[in-house]
């Protein structure tokens, strides 16, 4: 809810499909014609869903209406045809699953809908490079690289920053290189994650440290309290700008 109010870019590594299953799960509403917020909207159909895709046209405007997620690494929802270098074989099927209420999909409509695809899903560092050929990632990519660079603070929630995913690391080198944002390290094993903001000339004494067993937990209700803060202050400037119409 949060992240559908303050509108900002979530950069996963992680192939699982939680933050899709809350979207769908709760009711976030865009601010325009009314419709309640999917998964397609936050991953703005990219890859694309082919049952979602005709109606598209008719959403794409209302993008800005929510939060957007990049997912680098695949996801357990995504399928193509092995060493495609195009990508075009890429696509989503949304899952069905809500919190409460797991689903699942019979062996014969996954291999209908699916015909032949496998599991998108990006390797360790050392066997990426020919996920990295796909269009479709190359895009995804640079759409976090500019996140990055114009991010005014940045949360790293539960990723360690090891050495051996140099991937990431020159990731970061490369956006923070003109400007370093406001950085928050969340995680109850916060060295790794400072070690690797050390080794791109980041001192760690600028870094904010959210390191208590529930660090995430805390984070969602200090970000929480500051959206309903920030809300109330829209409220109060809007009924001031109402008197002074009337």
């Amino acid at each position: 809810s949060v992240f559908h109010f303050q509108h900002p870019t979530v950069v996963s590594l992680n192939y699982d499909t939680l933050l899709e299953a809350a979207v769908m799960t709760h009711s976030l509403w865009d601010g325009g014609i009314g419709r309640k917020i999917d998964a397609g909207y936050i991953l703005q159909n990219t890859p694309p869903n082919p049952a979602y895709t005709e109606m598209w046209d008719l959403r794409a405007s209302l993008i800005e209406d929510t939060f957007r997620l990049i997912k680098l690494h695949g996801s357990l929802d995504w399928f193509w045809v092995s060493q495609d270098p195009t990508g075009l074989s890429l696509l989503r099927r949304d899952s069905l699953s809500r919190f409460g209420s797991p689903a699942s999909v019979d062996a014969t409509t996954r291999a209908r809908e699916l015909q032949g695809r496998e599991p998108f899903i990006v390797p360790p560092a050392t066997a990426k490079s020919e996920y990295y050929r796909v269009p479709v990632m190359r895009l995804l990519w640079t759409q976090a690289l500019e996140a990055l660079r114009e991010a005014r603070r940045v949360f790293l929630v539960g990723y360690s920053l090891p050495p051996v995913d140099p991937v990431i690391l020159g990731l970061l080198r490369d956006a923070f290189r003109d400007r370093v944002p406001e950085l928050w390290v969340v995680n109850p094993s916060p060295e790794p994650p400072l070690l690797g903001l050390e080794s791109l000339g980041i001192d760690r004494e600028s870094v904010t440290v959210l390191d208590s067993i529930d660090c995430v937990a805390a984070l969602s209700q200090q970000l929480r309290d500051q959206a309903a803060g920030d809300l109330v202050t829209q409220i109060q400037i809007g009924r001031a700008s109402c008197r002074e119409r009337v």
